[in-house]
């Protein structure tokens, strides 16, 4: 063929290359939801902007709902309507709304009834419901059910009135808050599939415990009262000059061509630094206590939301701790209001702005920060005294008095005096916290502090006759402890609990109080039990076999039970120590007899019960002790 005919026969083809490349070019490509067939489960025109409640339940748990409602007249405010009308976490909300109107699922199944659906979880009573009511309307605009997970990545769903089971990768169940526990395949051993025990939404899982958020740069001012003291601490800022740095020798000499300059201004900087404007009791406040106080208001984050109709349960019906802030920009003040009903637990707060009168539960570590613990603030001070120095140690007043004396090196009780072993590591201790004391706060006065009659008094005496004192008032106010003073300083402490456990003891905790000491079950030959119902005695018999004697006769004994009563009375401790009595007042109601296998023995007589324990008296030993009614 020539090459003139071969031209047009070009131009025609180049003409379809470019049809067909056309073609293709506005060929619209099927979104991925096309080509897979996914559904919607939520109805068409359904937008997020229309919802203003969401009801969650497990299905089997339909009284246990988690009922969340946007705010009539803020629509960007949602609250667990469920639980107190609490605040709830409004982003949270949005988003879980923001991926229930975008429900896509693939087709997995069309069943024809329920029963069809409970591989799935998917009937009214196995499955997740998922509710959305617009605002006025009693009937809800959709209704998502959400079954077991067969993946991590993928959730089985339904609508409410559709028997169309669909995949889909957005758990609305998990993100509610409820998981189902997986099971771990065994392999070696198939087990019948358990249904997963049904677990109701929580809503905690909603809330926002978010009780205020201050900027540091904001806070002014911190007016502080507790039922002990006032302490007010206030934000100063003020320009002070900048050292600018040193010139190079011969740099000020002026040259002959320089012209006279104005004098320059000395270069500032703007310093803040958080003062005590009031309180202390004249203590030296600690300036990294001060100007860390800003930031427990950077967020200050409850742990729970409690129901404000029982403000007396939580200490806020006549709150005795509150906390002023002034806020830069802010009209009025804004005052926290704190009630601690366990002086060693978590507190409740509630906020004056707060207009839902949210009540909060916020933590022992942030409940002191805001109310001012005095040992986060100033320097209290304590005792300074040498604990290896120390050689005598004495707990005086109406109760549980009593004195330890060290001799050549070891601490012994010198009263009460009552034959028994000392335990030592207890002496240790109490001598050791008083020479290292350092209380936990103060007390502005000490009226009404319990010192018109101190209930009880340590003095710490040391091997060159120095004495020290710790007096006790009474229980203190702001946190769990006691109100105390140091040697002859009237400034009010207030000691821990956990110190003042140690530093007064009780007086049966200075002893050992194990009533067959040195004992060993291998030790045991016989023990006779007499009481007024019955008598019997087990016995050790040839080839350490025990046998039972009862109603005169002579029988194999249970060795399992034999050997637990052996332990029971080996390591069998006295729950209290009777200390102004020898013995019973009245006759044994029951009597123990240990027999040795070297012939000695041990008896043991019991009382009657009094007040959930067993008065009782040990041969030879004087002493009364108290047994607790399950021992």
């Amino acid at each position: 063929m020539k090459q003139k005919s071969l031209v047009p026969l070009l131009v025609v083809f180049a003409l379809l290359v470019g049809l067909v490349v056309l073609k293709q070019v506005n060929k619209r490509t099927p979104s991925i939801v096309e080509q897979v067939k996914l559904a919607s489960l939520v109805p068409e025109g359904v937008a997020k902007a229309d919802i203003a409640k969401l009801e969650l339940y497990t299905g089997s748990m339909p009284d246990q709902k988690v009922i969340l409602e946007r705010d009539a007249n803020d629509v960007n405010v949602w609250s667990v309507a469920s639980h107190f009308n609490a605040p709830a976490d409004t982003k949270k909300v949005e988003d879980y709304i923001d991926k229930i109107v975008g429900l896509k699922g693939e087709a997995r199944e069309t069943v024809a009834d329920d029963a069809a659906l409970e591989p799935y979880s998917l009937t009214d009573k196995d499955a997740f419901h998922v509710l959305g009511y617009k605002k006025g309307e009693d009937k809800p605009a959709f209704t998502v059910l959400v079954g077991k997970a067969p993946k991590f990545d993928q959730i089985f769903m339904r609508a409410a009135d559709a028997k169309d089971v669909y995949v889909l990768n957005e758990d609305l169940k998990r993100e509610a808050g409820v998981f189902e526990t997986p099971q771990m395949p065994n392999q070696m051993q198939p087990q019948e599939e358990k249904p997963a025990e049904p677990v109701a939404p929580k809503a905690d899982n909603w809330l926002n415990k978010n009780v205020l958020d201050i900027a540091k740069d904001k806070l002014a001012k911190v007016v502080m009262q507790s039922p002990d003291k006032r302490i007010v601490v206030t934000r100063e800022t003020k320009e002070v000059p900048v050292e600018e740095p040193a010139k190079p020798e011969g740099a000020d000499a002026a040259k002959p061509e320089d012209k006279p300059a104005e004098e320059a201004k000395p270069a500032t900087k703007t310093e803040t630094k958080w003062v005590l404007s009031e309180g202390g009791a004249g203590l030296k406040a600690k300036e990294n206590g001060l100007s860390s106080l800003p930031g427990a208001f950077a967020p200050l984050t409850a742990s729970d939301i409690v129901d404000p109709s029982k403000l007396a349960e939580w200490g806020l019906e006549t709150p005795v701790f509150t906390c002023t802030l002034t806020v830069d920009g802010q009209e009025g003040e804004t005052v926290i209001q704190g009630g601690r009903p366990d002086p060693n637990g978590d507190g409740y707060v509630r906020v004056s702005t707060d207009k839902r009168n949210t009540v909060y539960k916020i933590a022992k570590f942030s409940f002191d920060r805001i109310f001012g613990k005095g040992a986060d603030l100033f320097e209290i001070g304590g005792m300074q005294v040498d604990e290896n120095a120390v050689a005598r140690y004495q707990v005086s007043g109406a109760t549980g008095a009593f004195d330890l004396v060290k001799n050549a090196d070891k601490w012994t009780v010198a009263a009460p005096s009552v034959g028994l072993e000392a335990q030592e590591s207890t002496l240790k201790s109490a001598v050791s916290a008083a020479a290292k004391l350092r209380p936990a706060d103060y007390a502005d006065s000490a009226d009404g502090k319990g010192f018109d009659a101190p209930s009880q008094v340590i003095t710490v005496t040391t091997s060159a006759g120095e004495a020290h004192t710790i007096t006790f008032g009474g229980e203190a106010k702001s946190l769990a402890g006691r109100y105390a003073k140091l040697d002859a300083n009237p400034m009010v402490f207030v000691i821990a609990k956990t110190d003042v456990d140690r530093l007064l003891v009780a007086p049966k905790d200075l002893f050992v109080r194990s009533v067959l000491d040195g004992v060993s079950e291998d030790d045991i030959q016989r023990i006779t039990v007499t009481r007024k119902e019955d008598n019997f005695a087990i016995v050790l018999g040839e080839g350490e076999k025990w046998s039972i004697e009862a109603n005169g006769a002579t029988k194999p004994a249970d060795t399992d039970k034999c050997h637990g009563l052996l332990a029971s009375l080996t390591g069998f401790q006295a729950s209290d120590i009777v200390f102004d009595q020898t013995g019973l007042s009245g006759e044994p109601q029951a009597t123990i007899r240990i027999a040795m296998k070297d012939g000695s023995e041990r008896v043991l007589h019991f009382g009657a019960e009094e007040n959930g324990a067993y008065p009782f008296a040990v041969e030879g030993k004087g002493i009364l002790f108290k047994a607790e009614s399950m021992d």
